[in-house]
């Protein structure tokens, strides 16, 4: 188990309701104690239940992303594709219905006074049916496979879509936490700096310290006011940042609910072989999915192109209902019905010819895709691997800053008893107060830096995020 609640990690953690306040808050006054009881006094005042989580914040990225409305709307135009595809199998049914009137001619005899009658009034209704025989056994298959196959396909890049847009809302709320935590500890930085002041200028009115001192100490307040004006700044754009993304108007307010106390269990990822955790994203991965189908879908494509070889056979068949009917010799002013079947066999040099560059288009698509399939396992080896450092850095780091922070705290308090007692100058009291406020955002960057890492990890490995 990663274990995140030392002691000493207090100081950074107990601030995480703080940012309720908004990045605008003021630092507080100072109150009797320690830092960290002071931070852990803030926290009560100022925690947030119910507010937003790192769950929270992917789920409604992956909602309202650009990204996945676009895929989306790819998945409607291959549902159509395909129901226009499974629509080509239905026999061609055609009805006619025509008019003609004809000029009069000159007919002549057969016979003295016998002449042929003219019809200058034609009515044609006729209805046809075409079956392409061939089609159902050569073409059609592979064709509504080849739509399906990829209507599964723009499905799975929606999923693909929706989890990346996900690990961005993660990610983002995650830097919109360390910010706000930034802020926190650089309000408290310069509360601290601020009680030295006032203490500082009681004893140089006493005559007890120089004024040189108390203007240095007045020095270092300026610049934790500037620090808590570039953190509040930086925390400000992050909270843009991440209302962009997960689609918060500017009356919702956003206050930290993620239970970052509770220490995350570490990833069994953690000690298994790169190789292995590559092989296992490739199973999981959306984009894996969305390559492998549209492989079986262009390979799906060339079989039915490879049905233009072959001789085409359709069956047809006709009913005339015509006025006069052609077929009817001399039939006069009136409706005959006649009728007609029969197969066709056909086979076109062209068609034939265009099979093999077709084919060799959709082959050389086919290894485009495989060569992006290969591409993304090498990403994914440089993400896992990537991940799973940045972990370890995370966890070696906060055992570092834990200790580094109990120094400081521990410097800090021995230099403000001996500044009382006049045995340390205020220029060792600013040193000491520096330093813990280096510990301290160092501790909340490692802190961060862990959860960031663990996020990636779990979306390059293609898992629930827990």
């Amino acid at each position: 188990m990663m274990t995140l609640t030392t002691p000493r990690a207090l100081s950074a953690l107990l601030v995480l309701a703080a940012v309720g306040a908004g990045p605008a808050a003021a630092a507080a006054p100072p109150a009797p104690g320690t830092p960290v009881d002071v931070l852990a006094r803030r926290l009560d005042t100022l925690a947030r239940p119910g507010g937003l989580t790192a769950a929270d914040a992917g789920r409604r990225a992956a909602e309202i992303a650009p990204a996945v409305k676009r895929k989306a709307a790819t998945v409607t135009e291959r549902d159509a594709a395909t129901t226009a595809t499974e629509l080509q199998r239905v026999p061609t049914v055609a009805a006619t219905l025509s008019y003609t009137r004809l000029s009069e001619v000159d007919m002549p005899e057969l016979a003295p006074g016998v002449t042929i009658p003219q019809v200058l009034d034609n009515w044609v209704i006729r209805l046809e049916l075409s079956i392409p025989l061939t089609d159902y056994l050569l073409r059609f298959p592979a064709l509504v496979s080849a739509s399906e196959l990829r209507a599964r396909a723009a499905r799975a890049d929606v999923d693909a879509a929706e989890a990346q847009a996900a690990a961005q809302g993660r990610e983002a709320y995650w830097q919109w936490v360390r910010a706000s935590l930034r802020v926190a500890v650089a309000e408290q930085s310069l509360a601290q700096v601020q009680a030295t002041v006032a203490q500082m200028e009681a004893r140089v009115e006493a005559q007890r310290a120089s004024k040189a001192d108390l203007l240095r100490l007045k020095a270092q307040a300026a610049e934790a006011r500037r620090g808590v004006i570039v953190a509040q700044e930086a925390a400000a754009l992050a909270e843009r940042q991440l209302r962009q993304l997960i689609g918060a108007g500017p009356d919702e307010a956003l206050a930290i609910g993620e239970d970052v106390l509770a220490a995350p269990a570490a990833p069994a990822a953690l000690d298994a072989p790169v190789g292995d955790l590559v092989t296992r994203a490739l199973g999981q991965r959306s984009e894996t999915k969305t390559l492998d189908l549209a492989i079986a879908a262009l390979d799906a494509s060339d079989d039915a192109t490879e049905a233009g070889l072959w001789p085409r056979l359709d069956a047809f068949a006709s009913v005339d209902y015509d006025n006069p009917n052609s077929r009817v010799f001399l039939g006069g002013e009136r409706f005959d019905a006649t009728w007609m079947a029969g197969v066709r066999l056909s086979w076109r040099l062209g068609d034939a010819l265009a099979v093999a560059p077709q084919q060799d288009q959709l082959r050389a698509q086919v290894i485009a895709l495989r060569a992006d399939k290969e591409n993304l396992a090498r990403q994914l080896e440089l993400a896992i691997a990537d991940a799973l450092r940045a972990v370890r850095v995370a966890v070696a780091t906060r055992e570092t800053t834990t200790e580094a922070e109990a120094a400081a705290e521990e410097g800090y308090r021995i230099r403000a008893e001996l500044l009382a007692n006049d045995r340390a100058t205020a220029v060792e009291l600013v040193d000491a107060e520096t330093e813990l406020t280096r510990t301290r955002f160092q501790e909340v960057d490692a802190l961060i830096d862990l959860r960031v890492a663990l996020s990636n990890l779990a979306y390059a490995l293609g898992e629930e995020v827990q």
